[in-house]
């Protein structure tokens, strides 16, 4: 990679202090079977006085500051977690590029929290997570539940049982929101939906589709290797849920017909972009914590710094076993312009058809050129 160009270098160290305690969760291969807290689940890998260095541990501090000009953002959130590699540094998008590429982070559905925390007391308020496959919903539950708590659940159950941020809503996280009032997974029954403010994680329906085509999930229709994700009139997708089969005219109508249930619903919830779990994750945490009348607080005592999550969220049944990305892949992989090569020109031409223009405007999002 070039190195930038020294005019454009500042000296950014000056932002960052030279140590802090840094707690590095081991977030793989604890999922499965996760319900309710993650602190029992995840218990900490490290927690140590971590020097906050570019390069390994021993590695002098009198390093050219000007390597973090145009970084500062995205390296700060590594110096919060551990010292990096002059190899990682390299590596790392320059911020203006994603801000150029993904603009400020989008929540829709705030002008219903203050509705949410006056209608529901605050022991019995549920943060929960939504969202349709591949959309970073572990990675946002995982945000939460090591960041947010309901002061007052916390009051009474302590921070394990009372911190209120749940791992999936209680009709299934996938699970269209048309069955919210009829549907629930064996550990949520009895749970009030009135009492569960969802948050669901939209995803750019071509990045989305893409994705499906490496890792389906339960959706089938037809495809393969050379031509995916193969959209036209009739090639129907069948999608298996919790309660049954639902089906789509095509893939774009499964994006916009899952996503709309959400953004069309008159009750309580967040709607919030894949992009900005990736890239905002401490505001927009903070955020969806504010929503529900929850504060930051992490689950060590008198610790101040905002949890990672540093490994794949991604893990446990139906996954599949493609690669996942950790929080730096993550930067390197979405920091970029989109790219639609891998669309044919007909994909291209339906899904322009297709794909809800309303939505793509709600969450400042262009089609391809």
């Amino acid at each position: 990679m070039p190195k930038r160009d020294n005019a454009r270098r500042v000296n950014a160290l000056q932002i960052f202090s030279l140590s802090a305690v840094v707690t590095v969760f081991a977030y793989g291969c604890v999922l499965r079977g996760m319900h309710g807290s993650l602190d029992e689940a995840l218990p900490p890998r490290t927690v140590r006085e971590t020097p906050l260095t570019i390069g390994p541990p021993d590695a002098p501090r009198d390093q050219d500051p000007s390597h973090f000009r145009g970084r500062e953002k995205l390296v700060g959130m590594l110096l919060e977690m551990h010292s990096i590699s002059e190899e990682t540094l390299e590596a790392v998008p320059m911020w203006e590029d994603i801000a150029r590429e993904r603009g400020p982070p989008v929540i829709l559905g705030t002008e219903k929290c203050a509705e949410f925390r006056e209608r529901v007391p605050a022991l019995d308020r549920r943060v929960a997570i939504a969202g349709m496959f591949s959309t970073g919903t572990n990675l946002l539950s995982q945000l939460l539940q090591h960041n947010c708590a309901i002061p007052e659940g916390v009051e009474k159950k302590g921070r394990k049982g009372g911190h209120g941020m749940d791992w999936q809503v209680p009709w299934g996280k996938h699970t269209p929101a048309i069955f919210r009032s009829t549907t629930r997974t064996k550990r949520d029954e009895g749970i009030p939906e009135e009492n569960v403010l969802p948050v669901v994680t939209v995803r750019h329906p071509y990045d989305w589709m893409m994705s499906m085509c490496r890792h389906a999930y339960t959706a089938k229709w037809k495809r393969n290797a050379e031509n995916c994700p193969n959209l036209y009139d009739g090639n129907g997708v069948t999608a298996r849920f919790s309660p049954g089969d639902s089906h789509y005219s095509s893939l774009p109508a499964m994006w916009n017909d899952w996503n709309n249930h959400y953004y069309n619903a008159t009750y309580p919830r967040l709607l919030v972009r894949f992009e900005d779990v990736v890239f905002y994750p401490k505001e927009l945490s903070t955020s969806i914590c504010q929503c529900a009348g929850g504060q930051i607080m992490t689950p060590k005592d008198n610790d101040s710094l905002f949890h990672y999550v540093i490994d794949s969220a991604i893990n446990g049944g139906g996954h599949g076993k493609a690669k996942r990305n950790g929080l730096l892949d993550s930067w390197i992989k979405y920091g970029g312009p989109r790219d639609f090569s891998k669309f044919s020109k007909s994909d291209l031409e339906f899904s322009r058809l297709v794909v809800d223009r309303n939505l793509m405007a709600k969450f400042h999002w262009d089609f391809p050129p």
